[in-house]
């Protein structure tokens, strides 16, 4: 018997040793786990995020695109916008939501208004990693229009 077991012995000495081994493991897969759910969560809040900035520059043109100037409409007959007031009118909407600086124009015919606007969206998960926060910009621009059709 004390042969078999200097043999054994012998055998697990020239054996590689794996203890630890899967430790290592587990802690690489949850570390690649947690960035990926990382990606899944703070990318899917960008995409809203964008989602959300863009449909509110629309709204901010849209409304600045109703400053249609009466008075040359009335006098002329000329559909323009009141720079003034469309520039007024889409700032006002943007910064009431939040949304710092927008840069508005109106284009050189005055028909059209020029909204461009950014924000910053806050990461999650991301931030264990040094990702703080994404910057996103939209743009739109509307017409004022009169009439039906």
């Amino acid at each position: 018997m004390t042969g078999l077991r200097r043999r054994l012995a012998a055998a697990r000495a020239t054996e590689p040793d794996d203890r630890g081994a899967v430790t290592v493991f587990v802690l690489g897969l949850t570390v690649t786990l947690l960035a990926l759910g990382g990606l899944v969560i703070d990318g899917g809040n960008r995409v809203n995020d964008e989602m959300t900035l863009a449909d509110d520059t629309e709204q901010a043109a849209r409304a600045g695109a109703t400053a249609i100037d009466e008075e040359a409409l009335r006098v002329g007959g000329t559909v323009v916008l009141n720079r003034g007031t469309a520039t007024a009118r889409a700032t006002t909407y943007l910064t009431g939501l939040g949304y710092p600086q927008p840069v508005v124009t109106v284009s050189a015919d005055g028909l059209t208004v020029n909204v461009a606007s950014r924000s910053t969206v806050e990461t999650k998960m991301l931030s264990l990693i040094g990702i703080r926060d994404f910057d996103i910009t939209a743009t739109a621009s509307a017409s004022a229009v009169t009439g039906i059709g």
